[in-house]
């Protein structure tokens, strides 16, 4: 990993954490533009996807909650790929299992699967103002 890509991964990590400690979500967007790059430009959607995914399993062994919590789409749901995720991390699976599984679900099951994790997040988080 080159110099710039640590800098770049430690800005999204350090921005998820703050999102995560004040409570709140973000969008992706929202996140790429907080660490100083456009998210318009080519292939920068799949570097941040490369980079969260990294960000997830490092929290995963660490015993964390999924940080990747706290990124919405605009409309301040949450993702299917965080879904698909947190199927996957809750029932160890695969991502194709976690497809199906979430296909039952209906979209209150999701949206509280989605609160259980910002509740674990956010307590792991939380700053003291």
């Amino acid at each position: 990993m080159s110099q710039l890509e640590k800098v770049f991964l430690y800005k999204v990590y350090s921005a998820l954490v703050e999102t995560a400690g004040m409570r709140s979500t973000i969008t992706l967007e929202a996140l790429v533009s907080k660490c100083g790059l456009p998210f318009e430009a080519e292939g920068m959607a799949d570097v941040v996807y490369k980079y969260l995914d990294a960000i997830a399993k490092y929290e995963a062994v660490n015993g964390r909650p999924m940080i990747t919590a706290v990124i919405t789409k605009q409309d301040h749901t949450p993702t299917q790929a965080f879904l698909k995720k947190c199927v996957v991390h809750q029932r160890n699976v695969s991502e194709r299992e976690a497809a199906d599984i979430l296909k039952t679900y209906k979209n209150r099951d999701k949206i509280e699967l989605w609160n259980q994790e910002l509740i674990k997040l956010y307590q792991q988080w939380l700053i003291s103002l």
